[in-house]
C-alpha cells in the first residue's frame, strides 16, 4: 500500500510546556499483532460506533508522481482551502496558548526539552496519524524537499484564503493556503501572518 501524508499547519514556533512525570500510557494491541500507544491524560472520551454510523472524511490522498501521495487539505480542514488545526511539534492537540511553558515536552523546573525521536512521522507524537488514522502521517523534510523542488507553485487565491497551488509530474495539483502561524502576545493568540505566509512542520526534527 502506497504511503500517504498530510499537510501539517505550522504552529507558532515551538512552543514549550511543563511535563507531567511518569505520565500513565494507554497500550491498544491490534489483531494484526502492532501496537499503538497513547497517552491517558490526552484522550478526553473513547466512543464506540458501527463504520457505517461514521461520515468519512472529505480529504483525498493525491497521486503527484512523487515518492508519496500528498492529502488534499490540511489537518483538521475540510476544504483546501481551510487552514486547519494549529500544532506545536509533536503535540497533537491544539491548546488555548502557546509558549514555552505549555509546551507539552518541556520541564519547567529543569527548563529542559524532553527528546522525543529526530523523525515522529508515524509515531504516537504524529498529529496527522493521531487525527486522520489509517496510513495518514506528516510529511519528512525529504518528502517537503521534493514537494517543493519538482513540483510547480503558483500563487492564488481560493475563495478568499490565499495560498500556492502546487502543480506536480502527474498532472495533478493540490493547493496549500498560507495559513500563518500562531505566537504568544501579551497572554494571547495572535497570527499576523493568516493569507500572508505560511509555516509547516515536518516531522524531521531541526537541530
Amino acid at each position: 500500500m502506497m504511503k500517504k501524508i498530510l499537510l501539517l499547519s505550522a504552529a507558532a514556533f515551538m512552543a514549550i510546556s511543563s511535563m507531567a512525570q511518569d505520565r500513565q500510557v494507554m497500550q491498544i494491541h491490534r489483531a494484526d499483532g502492532t501496537t499503538e500507544e497513547r497517552y491517558v491524560d490526552e484522550i478526553t472520551k473513547i466512543t464506540f460506533s458501527k463504520e457505517s454510523e461514521i461520515t468519512p472524511s472529505d480529504t483525498k490522498a493525491v497521486d503527484l508522481g512523487l515518492s508519496v501521495k500528498w492529502a488534499s487539505a490540511n489537518v483538521g480542514a475540510s476544504k483546501p482551502e481551510d487552514f486547519g488545526g494549529y500544532y506545536a511539534w509533536g503535540e497533537t492537540e491544539e491548546k488555548d496558548e502557546y509558549n514555552y511553558t505549555t509546551y507539552q515536552y518541556y520541564n519547567v523546573e529543569w527548563a529542559s526539552i524532553t527528546k522525543i525521536g529526530a523523525e515522529i512521522t508515524g509515531t504516537r507524537h504524529d498529529v496527522a496519524k493521531a487525527k486522520m488514522g489509517g496510513d495518514w502521517r506528516m510529511p519528512t523534510m525529504k518528502e517537503w524537499y521534493e514537494l517543493v523542488t519538482e513540483c510547480q507553485w503558483e500563487w492564488s487565491s481560493v475563495n478568499g484564503k490565499n495560498g500556492f497551488h502546487v502543480t506536480c509530474p502527474s498532472g495533478n495539483t493540490i493547493f496549500i493556503p498560507v495559513a500563518g502561524r500562531l505566537y504568544h502576545d501579551g497572554g494571547s493568540n495572535a497570527n499576523g501572518y493568516e493569507n500572508i505566509s505560511g509555516f509547516y512542520w515536518t516531522s524531521t526534527l531541526a537541530e
